[in-house]
C-alpha cells in the first residue's frame, strides 16, 4: 500500500522536526548532516505536488545602464 504525496511530505517534515528537537542529544554535526537527504527528498515531493506555474511568453531581455550623479 503506497502513501500519498501529502502523507510522505508530512512524514518527512515530522522526521526533520523531530531530529531538530533532539539537537542537544544527537549533536550539532549529526543534526546538520542527517536531514540533508530528507530535505532533498522533501523538495522533490513538493515539486511533484505543486502545480506548474503559468508559462511565460518568449521575452527579450534588454540591457539597461543607470547613472547616478550627486
Amino acid at each position: 500500500m503506497s502513501t500519498s504525496l501529502e502523507e510522505q511530505i508530512k512524514q518527512l517534515k515530522n522526521t526533520i522536526a523531530e531530529m531538530e528537537s533532539q539537537r542537544t542529544i544527537l549533536g550539532e554535526d549529526t543534526v546538520t548532516a542527517a536531514p540533508v537527504p530528507l530535505k532533498q527528498k522533501l523538495a522533490e515531493l513538493e515539486v511533484q505536488i505543486e502545480p506548474p506555474g503559468p508559462e511565460l511568453p518568449n521575452q527579450r531581455r534588454k540591457l539597461v545602464a543607470l547613472f547616478h550623479q550627486n
